[in-house]
C-alpha cells in the first residue's frame, strides 16, 4: 500500500511537471475563447472585424497566470487590413474554471508596417490632435507596435498603452521644417507619452539623440533635450541666413561647424497653434573659418568693412 501511494505521488508529479512544460511551452489549442478575444478587442472600437482561426492556452510560469495566444489573426478596420503579428489575452488561473472568465489585460503587437498604410485606417476614425499630425505632417516611415489593453473588475476597458519603434521617418513641421531618415522607440498613454533614442536629420540640424515627453489634456505640452550636430556652408547658410544677412557676404569661403545639447519646452493648442516656446543651448564649435573675396562686406550692412 505504502509503495502504491509512492508510485502515485510520483506518477502525479510526473504528470503535473509535463503538463506545466507542455503549457508553457506548446499550449492547449482550443476555440473556446475566440469570441471572448474578439469582443475584449472590439471594446477599443467597435469598428474592428476579427477572425482568430485557432487560440493557444498558455501558462506564464513566472506570474503564474494563463494566457491566451493567437498568431497572424485576420483583422480590419474599416475594411482596412491591419498587420497583427499575435494577440496574448491574459487571465487569472481561477478564472479559467469559471462560466465567465475575466481578461485582465490583452497584448497586439503588429509587424512592421508602413506609415502610408497606417494613414488608410486613421483616416476613418474621428478627429484627434495625433490624427492630424499623421495625416498632414508625416509622409513617409515603417512603425512597429505592441498594444496593450487593461480591463478593469467588471471587463470594462480602463486604459491602454501603445509602444513600438519607427524608423526611415520623413515629415514636415512648423513652416516647412523637414524631419529627414528619423528613427526612435515610443510610448504612448491616454494623455501622456514619450519618445526616447532620436536621430535624424531636421533640415541642416543633425540630431545625434534626443528624447521628448508629451502630456495632452486641454493644450500639448512637449520638452526634449537632445544632442545635435550642424555642418554650414556658404549654401546652407544662405538658406538659414537670408533674411538677416547682407547676400553678398555668402559669396566667401564659409565653414562652421557647431555641436551642440538643447533643452526645448514648447505648447500647442487644440489646432496644433504654436503658443509658446523656448530655447536653451550650449555647445562647442568644432571647426570654423571664412575665407573672403578681394572685397570682405559687413555682414549686416551694404558698407565694406574697414581694415
Amino acid at each position: 500500500m505504502k509503495k502504491f501511494l509512492i508510485n502515485s505521488l510520483i506518477l502525479s508529479f510526473i504528470v503535473f511537471f509535463f503538463g506545466i512544460i507542455y503549457l508553457s511551452q506548446i499550449g492547449y489549442e482550443t476555440k473556446r475563447f475566440n469570441n471572448l478575444v474578439s469582443e475584449k478587442i472590439k471594446e477599443f472600437d467597435d469598428k474592428i472585424s476579427i477572425d482568430l482561426k485557432t487560440i493557444k492556452l498558455k501558462l506564464d510560469i513566472k506570474s503564474l497566470t494563463f494566457y491566451l495566444f493567437t498568431k497572424n489573426p485576420e483583422v480590419q478596420y474599416f475594411d482596412v487590413d491591419i498587420p497583427i503579428s499575435e494577440i496574448n489575452a491574459y487571465t487569472k488561473i481561477n478564472s479559467i474554471i469559471k462560466p465567465a472568465i475575466k481578461i485582465e489585460k490583452i497584448f497586439v503587437s503588429t509587424n512592421e508596417t508602413k506609415i502610408e498604410d497606417i494613414k488608410k485606417i486613421v483616416k476613418n476614425i474621428k478627429p484627434s490632435n495625433l490624427k492630424s499630425i499623421l495625416m498632414n505632417n508625416i509622409s513617409t516611415g515603417i512603425i512597429k507596435s505592441k498594444t496593450e489593453l487593461l480591463f478593469d473588475d467588471e471587463s470594462n476597458l480602463k486604459n491602454f498603452q501603445l509602444d513600438g519603434y519607427v524608423k526611415k521617418l520623413n515629415a514636415s513641421f512648423f513652416d516647412n521644417k523637414n524631419i529627414n531618415n528619423a528613427k526612435f522607440i515610443f510610448l504612448i498613454e491616454k494623455d501622456k507619452g514619450y519618445l526616447d533614442n532620436f536621430s535624424g536629420k531636421i533640415d541642416n540640424l543633425i540630431i545625434e539623440k534626443g528624447n521628448l515627453q508629451f502630456s495632452h489634456n486641454n493644450k500639448i505640452k512637449i520638452l526634449s533635450d537632445f544632442v545635435s550636430k550642424i555642418e554650414l556652408d556658404e549654401v546652407k547658410s544662405r538658406q538659414l541666413f537670408k533674411k538677416f544677412v547682407n547676400k553678398k557676404f555668402f559669396d566667401n569661403k564659409i565653414r562652421l561647424n557647431l555641436k551642440a545639447r538643447s533643452e526645448l519646452d514648447l505648447t500647442l493648442d487644440k489646432t496644433l497653434k504654436l503658443e509658446n516656446f523656448s530655447i536653451a543651448t550650449n555647445g562647442d564649435i568644432e571647426r570654423s573659418y571664412l575665407k573672403p573675396n578681394k572685397i570682405l562686406l559687413n555682414p549686416f550692412t551694404k558698407k565694406k568693412s574697414t581694415q
